[in-house]
């Protein structure tokens, strides 16, 4: 009886398989019949291939193209860890550090360079995964370079003095800072990649050339004196013929003293050299307008004017000898550069770090001075006070080309005066106006940006200053004007 059972079940069991084999040859026939062409109106369905076992071959066809789709996919897989691989042995010994952290900040891949930079001993990458990027490195630099990348999901920049921590800080040693440049890109999924630069031969180097030029600037300034006490006293001796070269002489080593004191200024700004200065309340309105006065012959030649519109009373902690030095290259070079008979704009406001722009605020010069191994003005530095004075000055020049914006604070840099800025009418400067007054800003823990004014079309030279404390008065009206 049992046995019958069992027969009538396989039966069944084989009614059920073959009605299915039969379904599914039937639905195999209609889609061959619609991919094929038509004729008279009527399917052609003659000469089609009958399956003697439809459910076999369509099981076979589909096994084979899996095995096929798994091949084409682990090839392509095999394919990418090969990239991958051999991307990680060119970064291994490439001269530029890299880094890369997840979400969390922990470091989830670095590179030989990147760890004998940052002082990382050689990990083992499991347990480094594990790691916060701030346990391995105290950089706080770095750190905040990496927030601020993954915040605004755009590349930056930002320059450092690069201090390790010490191992004992009982039998602490003397370690020197390592000037380090971060540039960083957001990537998928929080991630964040640094490449880091080392800057510590470049400004050693730089910072070589600057004290030559600092010990020649010395040795020439004897001498170019005694040429011009003896120039000045052959003038009134020499007959009216003769003395226009006598005249030219004295112009020429007045313009080469001229020269040297530029040069001697630079090197006493030196912040390598960690220069004093000698801070004191300074109201800064009253010394813009001492700077223009002693610009005023030139101004008055050239029918120049100021016009100043900000703040009436500005008491601020700095260096007046420096401030005056410059606010006077900048008016110098205002004047220089404005057509006769119009106006250098003076503006001068307290703003807080909530105003500034994102272009002030994360900015970033192309060229580091490598005189000075802090960052540089312009690029990625600590989140701006909470007040800062800013000071515009603006000219109706032809402006600053494009292409020489980002070198015009770089020692010795003059532009080509046959293709911009051409209404000066005497002769070029040293080329070192901007870069010292670049040095006093970065003493002052501000930044200068150089830039062309949308309305006037001219120079745009725009100044921060910290402001720790300010006694600040509203102009009424809100501008004055002074010159011609």
């Amino acid at each position: 009886m049992e046995l019958l059972w069992v027969l009538l079940g396989m039966a069944i069991a084989f009614s059920l398989l073959s009605i299915y084999w039969a379904i599914l040859n039937f639905r195999l026939k209609q889609q061959l019949k619609r991919q094929s062409p038509h004729q008279e109106g009527n399917f052609q369905t003659e000469g089609l291939p009958r399956l003697a076992l439809p459910a076999s071959a369509l099981s076979a066809n589909f096994s084979q193209a899996s095995r096929a789709d798994s091949d084409e996919r682990w090839q392509n897989l095999s394919q990418l860890e090969q990239e991958v691989s051999d991307w990680q042995q060119v970064m291994q010994v490439a001269p530029i550090g890299y880094i890369q952290v997840d979400e969390e900040n922990r470091l989830y891949w670095s590179n030989a360079q990147a760890l004998k930079l940052l002082g990382i001993p050689i990990y083992d990458e499991k347990i480094a995964r594990q790691q916060f990027l701030l346990q391995l490195v105290r950089s706080y630099e770095l750190d905040q370079l990496i927030e601020q990348t993954r915040s605004q999901q755009q590349p930056m920049q930002k320059a450092w003095v690069f201090h390790q921590v010490v191992p004992d800080p009982l039998h602490p040693v003397q370690q020197q800072g390592r000037p380090l440049c971060g540039y960083s890109i957001p990537l998928e999924d929080g991630k964040v990649g640094i490449f880091i630069e080392d800057r510590l031969e470049k400004v050693t180097l730089t910072q070589q050339r600057d004290r030559w030029a600092s010990d020649v600037a010395h040795e020439l300034k004897t001498p170019l004196t005694s040429i011009r006490l003896i120039a000045e006293t052959l003038q009134p001796r020499v007959e009216s013929a003769m003395r226009v070269w006598i005249d030219r002489l004295i112009d020429e080593v007045m313009r080469l003293t001229n020269l040297v004191e530029d040069l001697l200024d630079l090197g006493q700004l030196d912040t390598s050299l960690a220069p004093k200065l000698l801070l004191k309340p300074v109201d800064l309105p009253q010394l813009i307008q001492a700077a223009w006065g002693g610009l005023e012959p030139l101004a008055t030649r050239k029918q120049v004017s100021l016009t100043y519109s900000g703040l009436e009373n500005l008491t601020l902690q700095a260096d007046e000898s420096r401030l005056y030095r410059l606010f006077l290259n900048l008016l110098d070079n205002s004047i220089k550069h404005s057509p006769e008979q119009r106006a250098v704009l003076v503006k001068v406001n307290i703003v807080k770090s909530s105003d500034l722009s994102p272009a002030i605020q994360n900015s970033a010069l192309q060229e580091l001075e490598t005189n000075d191994l802090e960052p540089q003005a312009g690029e990625i530095q600590e989140q701006p006070q909470a007040e800062q004075v800013e000071i515009d000055v603006i000219d109706a020049g032809s402006g600053f080309p494009e292409e020489a914006i980002p070198h015009v604070f770089e020692r010795f840099y003059r532009i080509d005066q046959s293709r911009s800025r051409s209404v000066v009418t005497d002769r070029g400067g040293s080329g070192l106006g901007l870069a010292i007054a670049y040095q006093i800003v970065q003493l002052h823990h501000g930044t200068i940006q150089a830039s062309n004014h949308p309305e006037t079309g001219g120079a745009w030279i725009k100044v921060m200053l910290p402001l720790p404390s300010v006694d600040t008065v509203l102009f009424q009206p809100s501008n004055i004007s002074l010159g011609v």
